[in-house]
Formats: C-alpha cells, structure tokens, sequence
C-alpha cells in the first residue's frame, strides 16, 4: 500500500496545492517508528500524540491507523524498538545488563508511563519468538554455556532488576561505591551460572513455557 505524505514537490507553483509524494506502507511504517524514537528522545512523553508524530513525520495522521492499528501499537513498536538496539550494542562479554544504556533506559520508561497512564501491561509481554528474547537467550548460551531453563530463568531475574532500577533507583539512597558494589555481585553471579546450574540440578533442563494455564502454549 502507498502511503501519501504532505511534502510538496520541488516544481510546485507558489500558491497551488501541494503535491502528495507517495511512500509504501513499510516506508511509512519505519518513519514513524524513527520520528516517535526522536520525539521520545526530545521531548516530554506528554507531547506525543498521532497529530505531533504524524506531523513530524510528514505524512497523515490515518497514517498511523493504517500502518500500526493504533498510536498505542506504535508506541510499542518504538519501545520494542530502543531495547532491541540496546541489546545489540552490548558487548560479546558477561557484561550484566545494559544500565547505562540510554535506549533501553527509555525504552523502559516509556513503557512504565504507558502502563501508569493506562496501557495494558499485557501487550509489552514478549514471545520466545521475538527478536528481543532470541538475542537475549543466544547471548546467555554463547557466553556461558548454560541450559535454557538456566537462560530463561536468570533473563527473567536480569529484567526485573532493570526496570526496577531504572525506574525507581532514584527513589534509593545510593552513591556510586553502592552502584559498583552491585555490578561487582551481578557479576560474581554471571560468572558463577554454569556452578548455581549445577547445584540446582538444571543441566541440560529445557526453559519453561510460560503460558498461563488454559491459554495457548507459548510457540518454540
């Protein structure tokens, strides 16, 4: 599908309407990701909207409807986005988690004001299929050799540590030797993975699906 967009043409005569340059589908769909990327980076999350993204983006506000559902599905689509950059800056080493990083620390926040505003925590759940958990789970096994229970279930432990700490950790009275303290046990326990895996009795063990009981099992 072609998309129109509201930038005149360069042999538009002063004073008539201006031409609609035409952009496919999947064009517009990787604008408006990048501009709402932008704008988040930019401005206060309170500033985004259909009107100010699709504007800035140069195309029409219908746009987002037709590309995403809805400027909630695009949201997501921008936080899923700014992770998955994140995860692939992040160095071939144990490194514990990405806190420093300033796409995932957004894309974090975004997704904490997007629920605290309303957003169903459910659909920024994701799937063994996406992208995100795959780079993830490979990581995990190419550094440490471990099973998929003991991925699934350290990643699992790894993000509830992230988002409680870039969302909360400057409600805590910490400085920087705490900070590093914390980094030094992450560590400890990155490194010592193949050890806990044992005494747990996780060698070898496959990752758990985590599927509510009664619903569709998660696909592999």
């Amino acid at each position: 599908m072609i998309e129109p967009t509201t930038r005149p043409a360069a042999t538009d005569v002063p004073g008539t309407p201006a031409r609609r340059v035409r952009v496919s589908s999947e064009d517009a769909a990787e604008r408006l990701i990048a501009t709402t990327i932008a704008m988040l980076r930019e401005v206060p999350f309170t500033e985004l909207s259909v009107r100010t993204i699709a504007a800035r983006a140069d195309l029409n506000n219908s746009t987002i409807d037709r590309c995403f559902g809805s400027i909630e599905n695009l949201y997501l689509a921008a936080a899923h986005r700014l992770a998955l950059h994140a995860v692939e800056r992040l160095p071939d080493s144990p490194d514990p988690t990405p806190l420093t990083d300033p796409d995932f620390t957004l894309s974090i926040r975004f997704r904490a004001w997007l629920i605290s505003n309303g957003a169903d925590p459910a659909v920024f759940r994701t799937t063994s299929e996406d992208p995100l958990a795959i780079a993830l789970t490979n990581r995990q096994q190419r550094l440490h050799d471990v099973s998929p229970l003991t991925v699934q279930t350290f990643n699992q432990l790894i993000a509830f540590f992230m988002q409680g700490y870039i969302v909360f950790n400057e409600t805590h009275a910490i400085n920087e030797e705490i900070r590093l303290n914390m980094l030094a046990m992450m560590y400890t326990i990155i490194e010592s993975l193949p050890e806990l895996e044992r005494s747990l009795g996780w060698t070898g063990r496959e990752a758990i699906d985590p599927s509510p009981p009664g619903s569709e099992p998660t696909k592999e």
